[in-house]
């Protein structure tokens, strides 16, 4: 194929979908679609961004054992976009954003500014960009069509007959009902619409109010659908209304002559180009104004009638989002004489700018962050500006499987030369959880649970909120309990200033450790050693950091100790997944046993029978099993009667609280499976001493001092460690050293220990 046929190709082809979309109507077009589709074409902005939410879709997500809306506009775009918006958790914000949408259509105009507070990198400018990138994409959809219209004034000489275009007699109104279709040689002049209004509003308000009428009376609008304020009595921009009124002067009132004139256009909006999306940003200036464009020689074409009128094009942000949204960030930022505009803004839906009135349908949505926040309730027009703008907190997560989310993101994107560690990104995450975490205030919560979440630790507390887990040392009525008030327990600071989540490490600190840590020479890989290195200098710099200022209390707010619990918890990992490459025993031993012990304590309370899957009998609960089970489970202070009873009563919590889930009695009892697993681990600890020092001896030294039983067994540990777990040999000979030295020989010399270190 040459050239000229591939670019042949392309134009048809950019043809064809411009036909397609419609992106060109004459005004008697527009009308005809909006019969066949009225909703779609009689939208606020308002309207528009939440159809805009719905379009994309949404499911459930359970968040600290509640279950939410999340809406996919916040999941990012498929691979093969361009742009990848995606937002970690934050449902909460979500769908109060959403609520606030609902209610503006309801009231007929948006009446508030929303904005969005929270601690320096949580996610509101996240929030708000994802948004802007599902309207960018809505708007290029069938469904997501919008449209303004512009003013065409053809080229008498290019177009048969004369006088045609402003000509008061109608002959040619047979011949060319409309210029819309007219090509560019044709046309003389064209005058856009920066506020790009809606072309409904060229209808003269007592016939505009008439065809809504029909349309409801003909059920092409729902009963109960609620039109706009902005449709219902809104008016043409200033510019609009003058030659509007200019031309239908010179035709003599012929309204029909004035609609040639109009070409409707779709517009696409985009970000990039300020259509329908723009940014303030936190400095001073205007944000919006006009200037006059009758001089402008682009404009000097114009037929003589709009010669002689003094036409003023409205500009800025403002200007440029109407028909969309504009984001105000870091609005508190700015002095507050630079938006108290704001205040009749919302309150009217239009803006003075000398020397017109702009009519506005945009929605106004900006981001703060908790310090300005705070200063500017301190000052006396707050009370004015609390009834126009609409507060929306957007804490911190404080669930670290979701904040980790957001680090393998990162990463994932990053350019890091060194291979990445398993867990780097979940002892990141963590960590930073733990910075948020605040001590439960026990006279704050209902008695019942109040003294049990008294003595949780930052740990336990973490574990609770990232996915309920609740320590083994409560009984099945107490951890019910407090798992039936797990949202009394994550909203009990909720209106306090200083709020769970709004003090701590944030995602951006994290990111930065982690790309430091990448960079540091003494590892092969980005590991958790050399994460655990860079907080340690992180923790130091008490100047910078406000989280690192607080005093430690009873555990709480202690980053630095944080740490060595973070140490810990991967320690206890790396045990883990050592015992299972070993190939010892296979990790699903440990749950069918505990299921098999469930069965028989089962069978025992309701004092029934078992099936005997080896003599195919109908038999006892084996008394002898259940004890052996219990000896490795049961603290000293538990009877095996109560231990049963609170055994099968949490199961059954479990499924009166999910009664559509299938008991899986390894997430429920994951610490019972730890006991059984460390149990028999202890059992066998001298060969697994002698296969971790024979994995360092073959990594260290070679094979040559090893016989060929101890080769294969350590061989196939370094072979599982790496395919079954991602680790490189570099980090596995690291690993299995800091086993050597820290647990396995602690649970040589003290046995008594096994449990308390798992």
């Amino acid at each position: 194929m040459s050239n000229q046929e591939y670019l042949l190709d392309i134009t048809k082809s950019v043809k064809k979908r411009f036909e397609g979309a419609r992106s060109i109507l004459s005004y008697s077009e527009f009308l005809d679609n909006l019969h066949q589709d009225a909703p779609k074409y009689c939208r606020s902005t308002a309207q528009y961004v939440q159809d805009t939410f719905n379009a994309f879709g949404t499911y459930k997500v359970n968040v600290n054992g509640k279950e939410l809306t999340r809406f996919k506009i916040f999941d990012g775009v498929d691979e093969t976009d361009v742009q990848n918006t995606w937002v970690a958790g934050q449902e909460e914000a979500q769908n109060a954003l959403y609520r606030m949408l609902g209610n503006f259509v309801r009231e007929g105009r948006v009446t508030r500014l929303m904005l969005l507070h929270g601690p320096n990198g949580s996610g509101k400018s996240s929030l708000i960009h994802a948004i802007y990138d599902a309207l960018e994409r809505y708007s290029a959809t069938p469904d997501g069509a919008v449209y303004k219209f512009n003013w065409i004034f053809p080229a008498e000489k290019k177009i048969k007959g004369s006088g045609i275009g402003f000509s008061q007699d109608d002959k040619h109104v047979e011949d060319l009902p409309s210029y819309a279709h007219l090509e560019g040689d044709q046309i003389e002049a064209r005058i856009t619409s920066p506020l790009k209004d809606h072309p409904l509003l060229l209808l003269p308000l007592t016939e505009r109010s008439a065809l809504f009428d029909r349309l409801y009376e003909e059920k092409r609008l729902p009963k109960h659908y609620p039109l706009s304020q902005y449709l219902r009595t809104g008016d043409l921009s200033p510019r609009n209304r003058l030659i509007f009124d200019t031309l239908l002067a010179h035709y003599g009132g012929n309204y029909a002559n004035v609609l040639r004139h109009i070409q409707v256009e779709r517009f696409y909006m985009s970000y990039r180009y300020r259509r329908s999306i723009a940014t303030i940003e936190p400095q001073m200036h205007v944000d919006a104004g006009v200037r006059q464009v009758t001089a402008d020689h682009s404009l000097a074409a114009l037929p003589k009638p709009l010669n002689n009128l003094s036409l003023f094009e409205p500009m800025g942000p403002l200007v440029d989002a109407n028909r969309g949204v504009i984001e105000y960030s870091d609005l508190l930022k700015r002095p507050i004489e630079a938006f108290k505009y704001l205040l009749g803004t919302c309150e009217t839906g239009h803006v003075h700018v000398t020397p017109v009135i702009l009519f506005l349908d945009l929605l106004l949505i900006g981001n703060a962050n908790e310090q300005n926040l705070d200063q500017f309730k301190e000052i006396s027009e707050f009370t004015s500006f609390k009834s126009r703008i609409e507060l929306f907190r957007v804490p911190y997560l404080l669930q670290y499987s979701t904040e980790q989310s957001i680090y393998d993101k990162q990463l994932a994107e990053s350019s890091i030369p060194k291979p990445i560690t398993p867990h780097v990104t979940e002892l990141a995450a963590l960590w930073a959880v733990l910075t948020r975490i605040k001590k439960p205030n026990a006279k704050r919560l209902p008695e019942e649970i109040g003294g049990h979440l008294d003595t949780f630790t930052p740990l336990e507390k973490a574990l609770l909120y990232d996915h309920s887990e609740i320590p083994q040392r409560f009984s099945a009525e107490q951890s019910k309990k407090i798992r039936q008030r797990l949202d009394v327990i994550i909203n009990e600071s909720r209106n306090d200033m200083h709020y769970e989540g709004r003090i701590g490490a944030s995602p951006r600190e994290i990111r930065t450790v982690l790309l430091h840590a990448a960079q540091n020479d003494k590892y092969k890989t980005l590991s958790p050693f050399a994460l655990f290195d860079q907080l340690e200098t992180l923790v130091e710099d008490r100047s910078v950091y406000r989280f690192l200022q607080l005093e430690p209390r009873d555990g709480y707010y202690d980053p630095k100790s944080f740490i060595e619990i973070c140490r810990d918890v991967h320690l206890d990992i790396v045990d883990k997944e050592f015992r299972a490459a070993t190939g010892l025993v296979g990790v699903d031993q440990y749950h069918s046993l505990l299921d098999r012990y469930v069965q028989h304590v089962k069978a025992f309370l309701q004092k029934e029978k078992i099936d005997n899957p080896i003599t195919r009998k109908r038999e006892d609960p084996d008394e002898t099993f259940m004890s052996n089970i219990e000896s490795v489970l049961l603290t000293e202070s538990e009877s095996p009667k109560q231990f049963r009873e609170d055994l099968i009563g949490k199961i059954a919590a479990y499924k009166l609280d999910n009664p559509e889930l299938a008991i899986d009695t390894s997430t429920l009892f994951s610490g019972y499976i730890d006991k059984l697993e460390k149990d028999f681990f202890s059992k066998q600890r001298k060969r697994l001493q002698r296969i971790a020092r024979n994995c360092l001896v073959l990594l260290v030294d070679g094979k040559q001092s090893l016989n060929e039983n101890e080769q294969q067994d350590a061989s196939a540990t370094i072979a599982r460690l790496e395919s079954d777990f991602g680790y490189e040999k570099s980090d596995i000979r690291e690993l299995i050293a800091l086993l050597s030295s820290r647990r396995y020989v602690e649970e040589e010399s003290n046995e008594a220990n096994d449990d308390d270190e798992s």
